[in-house]
């Protein structure tokens, strides 16, 4: 990754310390939810495409356009933000 230490906490760190201690969740649900999402971060910004996780399209249309492709699933859907324009990825 190519982030400063600071960046890597307030945007990586931080959120998931304030979360975790919002909600009070289980630890296994916690730790399930912090793998996920360390997997699913590089995948969705490095532009490969795997058979098992989604395309990272809709998250390049993101960064694109800034007010498109916010979320996956029905809540763009719910706010007209959907844009599905097929871009290049590498295999």
């Amino acid at each position: 990754m190519y982030m400063h230490p600071f960046d890597f906490f307030l945007e990586s760190v931080f959120p998931f310390l304030v979360g975790f201690s919002i909600w009070n969740g289980h630890m296994l649900s916690n730790l399930l939810f912090a793998c996920v999402a360390a997997i699913n971060s590089p995948q969705s910004h490095g532009g490969y495409t795997f058979p098992f996780l989604p395309r990272p399209d809709n998250h390049y249309n993101h960064h694109k356009y800034f007010n498109k492709n916010y979320a996956l699933g029905i809540m763009d859907s719910l706010h007209e933000t959907v844009l599905s324009q097929p871009i290049q990825t590498r295999k």
